[in-house]
């Protein structure tokens, strides 16, 4: 998958929003903010998938069909 200047963008400003970057900085501070985001992003992309963690889809359609059955156990009593 390719980073766009996009996707740079947003992390960085949800990186600015947590405090991990100042909010207000000079050019080569915002530049290095971009290339250590980049940095980051790239490293994310390019791991290995762990197995055993489940993807945020599958996590919320868990979370859906348990709350299905928690309806239909309270339902039926």
């Amino acid at each position: 998958m390719d980073i766009s200047t996009e996707m740079i963008d947003a992390a960085t400003a949800k990186a600015v929003e947590a405090g991990l970057f100042p909010r207000r900085a000079l050019k080569e501070e915002h530049d290095e903010a971009r290339a250590i985001m980049l940095d980051i992003l790239q490293t994310a992309l390019n791991m290995p998938r762990d197995e055993s963690v489940p993807r945020p889809v599958e996590a919320a359609r868990t979370s859906v069909e348990r709350s299905k059955r928690l309806v239909l156990v309270y339902a039926r009593s």
